[in-house]
């Protein structure tokens, strides 16, 4: 029953994905000629020459991919992937059907980048968490994520993605065009980066102190905040130290900043960002393969 709840949740989470992902192209991006990179870039330029509709060009062009999925990747990712893909394309036919000839919420291109990239992004950073794709270039990208663990998503995206932009100025005849397309690739990148990784960017806090008990004590019971003791020696002085390393996330680091402060006013503090943590409270170490 569990199981059928789960996999329920997770149906109706690529679905809203889905909306968000197809509303951001057809809406926006389609019919101000901006080609946002990935299948759907490519499409969208093949539109001008071929009378079909986008959404059935991208479902075109991803079966041999999703059957490379489902080779590389097993048949519960590529049975996700194909759900998000076909209900994507789907959306996408039927706003082209339903709605006036190269209708657009707004035909101001920068706008349009800006809403455009955004709505495709959450709807690809939500079919993402869910466990789907929304095919094309995510399942290319997840076979070089495999290979360069380094890469973050999103930055696989943007260098795939500027290639096909610089492209679509010569399709379309207008670099202006390929510029926006630029800026929906860089709102693009931001906000698909904020939903897969979240705001798990959170303050190392490296504190040198001669009182690491009273602070310990402040952190742990006021703040429900720990730290890690680390005996170091002042190189000048010879003389031993403590020093406690914290990690918290960025909005609680004024209150323990405050806490250490009232418990040791002439304690030494370096604070620095840290752009990814990953273990209890935070990202699973094992989970992020996107």
């Amino acid at each position: 029953m569990k199981t059928k709840g789960k996999l329920f949740l997770q149906l109706v989470t690529i679905s809203l994905g889905c909306v968000a992902y197809a509303s951001g192209l057809i809406l926006f991006l389609n019919p101000n000629d901006l080609a946002p990179g990935g299948v759907s870039g490519v499409s969208i330029m093949l539109s001008r020459f071929i009378p079909v509709e986008v959404g059935t060009l991208i479902l075109v062009f991803n079966i041999p991919l999703l059957i490379t999925a489902f080779i590389k990747f097993g048949a519960k990712f590529t049975a996700m992937t194909a759900f998000a893909t076909v209900l994507s394309s789907t959306i996408m036919d039927l706003l082209e059907a339903f709605l006036p000839p190269d209708y657009a919420v707004t035909r101001d291109k920068l706008l349009a980048g800006i809403f455009g990239g955004t709505l495709m992004a959450l709807g690809m950073g939500v079919i993402f968490r869910a466990g789907g794709t929304t095919g094309g270039s995510d399942i290319i990208i997840r076979l070089l994520r495999r290979k360069f663990r380094h890469l973050k998503t999103s930055t696989i995206f943007l260098i795939t993605d500027c290639i096909i932009v610089g492209i679509s100025a010569l399709v379309f005849g207008n670099i202006e065009a390929a510029l926006y397309a630029g800026i929906a690739l860089a709102v693009n990148s931001s906000v698909l980066d904020f939903v897969l990784y979240g705001s798990n960017g959170a303050r190392m806090i490296f504190i040198v102190t001669e009182h690491p008990d009273e602070i310990n004590t402040a952190l742990t019971e006021k703040l429900n905040t720990g730290s890690t003791v680390i005996r170091g020696e002042g190189a000048y002085t010879g003389k031993e130290k403590t020093i406690l390393m914290v990690v918290a996330k960025k909005h609680r680091f004024p209150k323990i900043r405050d806490a250490v402060g009232a418990a040791d006013p002439n304690s030494f503090m370096i604070v620095s960002s840290a752009s990814e943590i990953f273990g209890n409270g935070y990202l699973s170490i094992f989970a992020n393969e996107l």
